[in-house]
C-alpha cells in the first residue's frame, strides 16, 4: 500500500487496504489513516471519492499540527470537564428552587414543577458518571506509562458493575491483579505501517482476551486541539464489549468509550399470520339480469 512520509514534520499517512474501485459506479474509494512521531492518529482519517482522474468530494479529519515535542502540562480531562458541567449546573438548579425569591411567587407552580424536574435528572446524571470514578496514579504527574495494565485496570475501576465480586480488589489491590496479567505481544500492519499491540489475558471482569494499543487521539483543549498519548483497548464482558481509550499519562483517565452492545431487548419471533375472514356477495338464484 502507498505511504507518504515526511521525515521533517514527522508527519504521515498511509493508504488503508480497504479502499476500493467501484465496478458499477467506476468510482475510487480511497481512505487513509494519519501517523505522527510513527504513531497512529485514531480518529484522523482522509476519505476520497475519485473518477476518472477528479476529486468528487472528500473528507477529513486530520490533525493539523506536527509531533508533540513535549506532553501538555495541563492536561485535558474530558470526564472531568463534563462532571464540572453537572456540578455547576446542579448548583445553579439547588439555588433556584431553594432561593427567597423562588418561595415569594416569582417561579409559577408549573415551573417549579420542571426546576424539580430538572434538578432530579441532574443529580442522577452526577451520582451515575462521577461520584464514585477513581484516579489511577497520583494527581499533576506526566510521566508516561507504557505498560498497558495498569491503565486497563484504571478503566475496569469504573467499567465493572458494582455488584461485582472483583471489584473492590481491582480498586484495592490494583498492582497484585496487574502482576497476574499475562501479556503477548502482537504487530498489526496499516498498509506498509507496523506497529506493536498487545494481548492480555487473566484479565478482572474479561471473558476473552484484551486487544491494547498505544495511538494518538485528538482532544479538545481552550487553545484547540492537541494529541493525547492514550492506550486504546477492546474489552468483552459479559454484558458489555467496550472499546475504550485511556491516557498514557499518570494519573490515568478515561478519554473516550464505545460499548459495542447493543441493550435493546432480543426481537421476538413473529407470531402465526392473522387473516381476516373472507366474504363475498351473490345474486339470488334465478336472476338472469343483475339490472332487473
Amino acid at each position: 500500500m502507498t505511504q507518504y512520509n515526511d521525515p521533517e514534520s514527522g508527519r504521515a499517512y498511509v493508504i488503508r487496504p480497504d479502499s476500493y474501485t467501484d465496478k458499477a459506479t467506476g468510482v475510487t474509494h480511497i481512505y487513509a489513516r494519519q501517523i505522527v512521531g510513527g504513531i497512529e492518529v485514531a480518529d484522523a482519517h482522509v476519505n476520497l471519492n475519485i473518477k476518472d482522474g477528479r476529486v468528487l468530494s472528500f473528507g477529513d479529519s486530520f490533525f493539523p499540527g506536527g509531533v508533540p515535542t513535549q506532553h501538555t502540562e495541563t492536561f485535558a480531562h474530558p470526564h472531568a470537564d463534563h462532571c464540572a458541567q453537572l456540578s455547576s449546573a446542579l448548583s445553579s438548579h439547588r439555588t433556584l428552587l431553594h432561593s427567597p425569591s423562588a418561595t415569594q411567587s416569582h417561579i409559577g407552580s408549573h415551573d417549579h414543577a420542571k426546576v424539580r424536574e430538572g434538578l432530579a435528572t441532574l443529580e442522577h446524571l452526577h451520582s451515575s458518571n462521577c461520584a464514585n470514578v477513581p484516579s489511577f496514579g497520583p494527581s499533576g504527574q506526566v510521566d508516561l506509562e507504557m505498560d498497558p495494565r495498569r491503565p486497563l485496570l484504571a478503566f475496569l475501576a469504573s467499567a465493572l458493575p458494582e455488584d461485582h465480586p472483583e471489584l473492590s480488589s481491582v480498586l484495592d489491590n490494583a498492582e497484585e491483579h496487574a502482576s497476574k496479567m499475562v501479556m503477548t505481544s502482537e504487530t498489526h500492519l496499516l498498509g506498509d505501517h507496523s506497529t506493536l499491540g498487545m494481548s492480555l489475558n487473566n484479565v478482572p471482569g474479561a471473558v476473552s482476551e484484551v486487544k491494547a494499543r498505544l495511538v494518538w487521539v485528538q482532544v479538545p483543549s481552550e487553545i484547540g486541539v492537541h494529541l493525547e498519548l492514550v492506550h486504546r483497548f477492546e474489552v468483552e464482558m459479559e454484558h458489555n464489549w467496550y472499546e475504550t481509550t485511556v491516557t498514557a499519562s499518570l494519573p490515568h483517565r478515561i478519554v473516550s468509550v464505545v460499548d459495542w452492545a447493543s441493550d435493546s431487548p432480543m426481537p421476538l419471533p413473529p407470531g402465526p399470520p392473522k387473516f381476516s375472514k373472507a366474504t363475498y356477495e351473490v345474486f339470488p338464484w334465478g336472476v338472469n339480469d343483475p339490472v332487473e
